[in-house]
């Protein structure tokens, strides 16, 4: 019984294991084609994959250790959080100040066109008739 439980729970982990980085894989590829340079977002990402592996590989181990090892990692950590900002920091303040900007030009939301009844009612109100017409 316990040898079919341990098969089950591997399976139900392997499955979530697949969806989860299906996921990810779909949502980083719609993120990629939504981009205005996808370029410029993947040396993004590449970018600060290699500063969270840091983090994780050195900065984490140092922080775990005692004694002056420990503020090490913590420096490590800090100056590694202050790469991670200035490489986002873009996508930051534009997450930060869309929602205010939209308030403004109305979003993403295209216009729908209309037709400009100004000329119309002007041509109409002016009181030389003939010449009205004559345009």
């Amino acid at each position: 019984m316990s040898a079919h439980r341990d098969f089950l729970s591997t399976l139900l982990q392997s499955t979530m294991t697949v969806f989860v980085v299906a996921f990810i894989c779909w949502l980083l590829i719609r993120l990629l084609r939504r981009s205005e340079s996808p370029g410029r977002l993947l040396l993004k990402w590449f970018t600060s994959a290699i500063v969270v592996a840091i983090i994780i590989l050195k900065a984490a181990p140092l922080v775990g250790s005692s004694g002056p090892q420990a503020f090490d990692g913590i420096v490590l950590t800090l100056f590694c959080s202050l790469v991670l900002a200035v490489i986002w920091r873009h996508s930051i303040a534009s997450l930060i100040a869309k929602p205010f900007e939209s308030l403004y030009d109305g979003g993403g939301a295209e216009v729908e066109p209309e037709p400009a009844y100004s000329v119309a009612i002007s041509k109409r109100k002016q009181v030389n008739t003939p010449r009205r017409f004559a345009k």
